[in-house]
């Protein structure tokens, strides 16, 4: 499967795979689109919250550190960068979230559903 590979349409929603190796080799991330809004569900890309204020942060189970910090920064640039809210599965709050860029990280914009 090609990173950015759309699995289904339906109208002009769109799901899509991504390429979300590091934590473990092969590990994707499913984008849904919808206009101008839609979900990126990154399965374990982040641990941990703090991880959007720290993206370098490291994690002990990562199989591939370096890639693994790259793929938090661009999923992370990906919802911030084009209106996506973000679904983790490891995130205490189980409900999507909104990113922002701050300088060189990015936080939480406290926005919890689609729009």
């Amino acid at each position: 499967m090609k990173s950015g590979q759309v699995l289904h349409s339906y109208g002009s929603t769109h799901i899509r795979a991504l390429d979300a190796g590091g934590h473990t080799p092969g590990h994707i991330a499913i984008e849904v689109r919808a206009a101008d809004t839609g979900l990126l569900i990154a399965g374990d890309a982040l641990h941990h919250p703090m991880q959007a204020q720290f993206p370098d942060l490291p994690f002990y189970a990562d199989a591939d550190p370096a890639q693994a910090v790259a793929t938090r920064r661009a999923l992370l640039g990906r919802c911030a960068d084009e209106n996506l809210k973000l679904l983790t599965a490891h995130f205490p709050a189980h409900s999507p979230l909104g990113v922002r860029r701050s300088g060189t990280a990015f936080t939480w914009d406290g926005s919890r559903a689609i729009d």
